[in-house]
């Protein structure tokens, strides 16, 4: 007689009691088992029959499992194991070993979960046990096919059929089952959907209803797959009724989820409602928030009838409590995204789509880990397969040959003493030269590095030049960059704006005006990424300050003093000296006159001032070039190189790029993120006719400082950007 029939004969025999019968016929109804088995457990706590105390507590482990309250269902299972005389039968320890097993699987602890499914079948095939074997071979396959080895799975499926036959066991529904999810795996619909329907079949017979909705929902899933959508909705349908029928509410809740998302994508609402207020209900009878899936599909439903704001509050509470790594966190922060746009939050939106795209990339790295991890667990479990293998066949090989080998021991020893000293030796060399060589490395490239850095500094805005150019003018003159943020001002304008000059330094001076003004600035600085501004605009303070208007010239200064604009605050409406680019380069070639007068009684010096003059001019106002440029080609193709450099390096785009070296500037287009001056600089046709060679050199200069770039991709990007540097100045000698 098999070891399960032996102990199901026992506990039947041992006691003719209610509750006792009760544990066993609420299985299928796993809430009402919980209470039902527990109860059968107190009666007979203290009974010297150890194999019917530990029997209920396994019942009621098995109930809480299927509600999925894993934690309770291991509290069990401790429980059954501390009963005295619990494991002085082997099959005690089988149906322990079996459930911490099946535990580990619904966790997806999968290593785990094979290890203690293998010594279960090791622990039955010993005992002679075919009814016990089969399930344990079930079991592998389960696990087998959740790492990938299908293959090793359907193996064991066919071993676990093998021995139920034996066993002449007729409860062959849940390995039906599983073959039906094996063959779906590996895309086999037909051959999937036969035996699901056999098992379908074989768990009606036997009276198993929760199985039978278990049956429906992977048929519902299968029919998905095939693009069946009304045989879908019909079996899911009907396992949303049998689950609430037996009491299995977070079954039901599931898959109210699954109905809802499926009628919304038909665009059948009112059925996506009922859907939706089925699960809210199982919900709040369970005391429970709704799941991540069913608030999904919620706010779906609210954006849908334009209630924006209920949407709102539910995707920030369920958002609150989901964690990092939830599948549904990359769909809930999308559709945040969109409806804080929809409420006119812009700032709001911009926020959560960075956040969005974040945890995309996050859940990708996480699939990747994940099969990452199947694929170590299954190198794991042939290592071990191999090794016990490999230690099976060195025993034998060192008893057939110990006596012939006796006499070789201390050469042996000696040998192996020597050969390990020499490789110790060997690899200390091996790891000093490596040392060595790793710190001359990290030197140089710290010197690179730095070199790069001071590179990049010396192509931002002249400073210095620019503050004393601001400084001559009597008019307040703010200087910005093309984040808008104020790079320089004079003492007129720190004192137009009530601050002092470390509150005004480095701000956006959209802080200090109102929207529309700051809407006009931007305008503005988008266009002066393509040629140079001179424009005059309205300015007004911002609504925290007092109210006041003001005419202001926006002028680019010219590409020798950097990639920046000035704005000059006409107070009160006073006209004052246009602040243009050609003024600029009037003072600028007054300057040089100074100097060359200064410098007469030398002509090594006047050469000197008259070529730098002659720089100046031709940085300020370099000659025109046509497509065929080459130094409009050297810049495109070295700010290409630039982001496929960044690209490969740290796995992220040009809007990371932009926000790390604070060279571009970064705006929302039709709720998405872009960088459209950078985007210019990648395209020989997009590229402006006078380009800023400063950004794409400064944007070079941070990645080779900044990025651990591969060698041959950091010399050909430094290459790069040399050549860019001598076309610069070829071009300023021209």
């Amino acid at each position: 007689m098999s070891g399960l029939l032996v102990v199901a004969w026992r506990v039947l025999a041992a006691v003719d009691d209610p509750l006792v019968e009760r544990c066993h016929a609420l299985q299928q109804q796993p809430v009402e088992a919980i209470t039902a088995c527990e109860a059968a457990f107190q009666a007979h706590a203290s009974d010297r029959n150890a194999e019917l105390a530990q029997e209920m507590l396994l019942r009621r482990s098995d109930a809480e499992l299927a509600t999925g309250e894993f934690a309770a269902a291991e509290r069990s299972l401790d429980r059954a194991a501390a009963l005295p005389g619990a494991d002085d039968a082997w099959m005690s320890s089988y149906r322990l070993q079996r459930r911490r097993g099946i535990l580990a699987y619904r966790r997806g602890q999968f290593a785990q979960a094979l290890s203690a499914f293998r010594a279960t079948r090791d622990l039955a095939a010993a005992n002679g046990d075919a009814q016990a074997e089969g399930r344990s071979w079930n079991d592998l396959g389960n696990a087998l096919r959740r790492i990938g080895s299908y293959r090793e799975a359907l193996e064991a499926y066919l071993a676990s059929l093998q021995k139920k036959r034996d066993a002449d066991d007729s409860q062959l529904g849940a390995l039906m089952t599983n073959l039906g999810d094996l063959y779906r795996d590996l895309d086999d619909a037909t051959t999937s959907r036969d035996y699901y329907l056999k098992a379908l079949e074989l768990h009606r017979q036997r009276g198993r209803t929760l199985d039978v909705a278990h049956t429906q929902e992977s048929l519902a899933t299968l029919a998905l797959d095939t693009h069946d959508e009304d045989t879908a909705r019909d079996y899911l349908q009907r396992a949303a009724e049998t689950f609430r029928g037996l009491g299995a509410r977070s079954d039901g809740i599931r898959v109210a989820a699954r109905i809802a998302r499926m009628e919304l994508a038909r665009t059948d609402f009112v059925a996506a409602r009922a859907a939706i207020e089925d699960g809210q209900q199982l919900s709040q009878m369970l005391h429970i928030p709704l799941t991540p899936d069913l608030a999904l599909q919620a706010a779906r439903l609210a954006l849908h009838d334009d209630d924006a704001v209920r949407a709102e509050g539910l995707l920030v509470d369920v958002l609150s409590r989901v964690g990092e790594t939830t599948p549904e966190r990359v769909a809930l922060l999308k559709l945040r995204a969109e409806t804080s746009s929809r409420l006119g939050h812009a700032a709001d939106a911009y926020v959560l789509a960075l956040e969005y795209q974040q945890a995309d990339a996050a859940l990708r790295d996480a699939e990747h880990d994940r099969r990452l991890e199947q694929l170590r667990v299954r190198f794991d479990v042939a290592e071990k397969d191999r090794a016990i293998d490999s230690l099976g066949a060195e025993n034998r090989l060192q008893a057939l040959t110990l006596r012939q080998r006796a006499t070789q021991l201390a050469l042996l020893a000696a040998s192996s003493m020597l050969v390990v000293l020499l490789m110790v030796f060997v690899n200390y060399r091996r790891r000093e030269h490596a040392r060595l060589a790793a710190v001359q490395r990290e030197t140089r490239l710290a010197g690179e590095a730095e070199h790069f850095r001071q590179a990049a500094a010396a192509l931002e805005i002249d400073m210095r030049r620019v503050q004393s150019l601001l400084d001559r003018s009597d008019s307040a003159l703010i200087a910005l960059d093309s984040g808008a943020r104020v790079v320089a001002a004079n003492r007129a304008a720190i004192t137009l704006f009530s601050r002092d000059t470390t509150t005004l330094m480095g701000r956006p001076l959209d802080e200090f005006v109102d929207t529309d003004s700051a809407q006009r600035l931007s305008t503005l600085l988008a266009q002066a990424e393509d040629r140079a501004v001179d424009s005059r605009i309205t300015l007004r303070t911002s609504p925290e300050s007092a109210p006041r208007e003001w005419q202001a010239d926006v002028t680019s200064l010219s590409p020798a003093d950097g990639s920046a604009v000035v704005v000059q605050i006409l107070a009160d409406g006073a006209e004052d000296t246009h602040f243009s680019a050609s003024h600029l380069r009037h003072r600028r070639l007054q300057e040089a006159g100074a100097r060359l007068a200064t410098a007469a009684a030398d002509s090594a010096e006047v050469d000197a001032t008259i070529a730098r003059i002659e720089a100046d001019v031709a940085v300020i106002a370099p000659p025109d070039a046509d497509d065929s440029d080459p130094f409009r080609r050297e810049l495109v193709e070295l700010m290409v190189a630039t982001l496929a450099a960044w690209e490969q390096a740290t796995r992220t785009g040009a809007i990371e790029l932009a926000e790390k070296s604070r060279v571009w500037r970064v705006a929302i287009d039709d709720g998405r993120l872009r960088v459209r001056a950078m985007e210019r600089y990648l395209s020989l046709a997009k590229i402006p006719r006078h380009p800023r060679w400063r950004e794409v050199l400064r944007t070079a200069y941070y990645v080779l400082a900044e990025v651990a770039l591969e060698p041959a991709l950091r010399d050909e990007l430094r290459r790069r950007a040399d050549a860019v540097q001598a076309r610069v100045r070829q071009r300023a000698l021209v």
